[in-house]
């Protein structure tokens, strides 16, 4: 094998290394808060709409939009596809139910994000004060 051809092989090794090293891809969003701003009852079921508020989308990235789903108790509820601009959201959930919010960033090419989750169970023993406060991931 001569040294040229030794080189080129070196060199498509790198770059097959490479590409398994850099991530590919829009980054993983931030962690996001979420909180309570108000219940209501309609058919005897209680229902709580609450408010995330999302992470800016990092300057520099091809993030073209943001994907926010929400799911209750194991199935998804509501699916709500942003545009990459938006930072806050609302959404309802029955009171009890357990909660899984699912955000992940969709770049130009259509390549999507590893998620950023959030999970709560919400209890009749909490009270819309006490979960007024914003938590975080």
């Amino acid at each position: 094998m001569s040294l040229e051809d030794s080189i080129l092989e070196l060199a498509s090794a790198i770059r097959y290394a490479a590409d398994r090293l850099v991530p590919t891809g829009p980054p993983k969003p931030q962690p996001f808060t979420y909180k309570l701003i108000s219940e209501r009852t309609t058919d005897q079921m209680d229902i709580l709409t609450y408010e995330a508020t999302l992470p800016t989308v990092p300057d520099g990235t091809d993030v073209a939009s943001q994907t926010l789903t929400i799911s209750t108790d194991g199935a998804v509820a509501e699916t709500k596809e942003l545009d990459k601009d938006i930072v806050t959201v609302t959404f309802d959930v029955p009171q009890g139910a357990n909660v899984d919010l699912s955000l992940t960033y969709t770049d130009d090419a259509g390549n999507v994000s590893a998620p950023r989750n959030r999970s709560w169970r919400w209890t009749a023993s909490r009270r819309v004060s006490r979960a007024s406060s914003a938590r975080s991931n």
